[in-house]
């Protein structure tokens, strides 16, 4: 048996659950997102749907809507890229590009090439790779290596001294004479 708490809590949850849904639906740009938006309403409470319905689509919903007055080419872009990348803003400018990529990329109906990277990444393929018969390298002593040969090394690391370093381009303050300073 619910107690009278979780009752009252059970009926806010599905009232914002409800406006949350409703809303999804209204503000559905293209048709086909309105579709699958609405399709999750027939599944669940179809007397909602009936409703919806009788309300006609085109007085309710934004991609149903004859007139261009709420369509996403009319309506302030800025707000309506703030509220796509509004999940990402916080992370990386990489990942806000990537994003932006992505979101193009499903708009104009392409796609991204994991589907042909993942066949790579298959136990076949791997075993696949040693198939052929590999000659292992014999022991360095025995390679074979030209005597003219040129040995390069690496340039010297000089390690920065601790501390802040002298500033030596500064103006000097009026009244100061400037330092004259010989190393001989």
């Amino acid at each position: 048996m619910l107690e009278w708490t979780q009752t009252i809590r059970l009926y806010h949850w599905l009232r914002v659950f409800r406006k949350a849904w409703y809303w999804k639906i209204c503000k559905a740009y293209t048709v086909p997102e309105f579709e699958r938006s609405i399709s999750s309403i027939r599944a669940l409470r179809p007397e909602a749907c009936r409703k919806l319905e009788a309300a006609r689509f085109e007085k309710w919903s934004r991609a149903h809507c004859p007139a261009n007055r709420y369509n996403y080419m009319t309506s302030n872009c800025a707000e309506s890229i703030n509220a796509l990348t509004k999940t990402v803003r916080k992370f990386p400018i990489t990942m806000l590009m990537d994003y932006y990529r992505d979101l193009i990329q499903r708009c104009l109906g392409m796609t991204n090439c994991n589907r042909w990277e993942k066949a790579w990444f298959s136990k076949r393929t791997l075993k696949g790779t040693n198939q052929k018969l590999v000659y292992p390298l014999p022991d360095p002593k025995l390679w074979e290596t030209p005597h003219d040969l040129q040995v390069v090394l690496p340039h010297a690391l000089v390690k920065p001294q601790p501390g802040r370093p002298k500033n030596k381009d500064r103006i000097t303050s009026q009244g100061e004479d400037s330092k004259i300073n010989r190393c001989f």
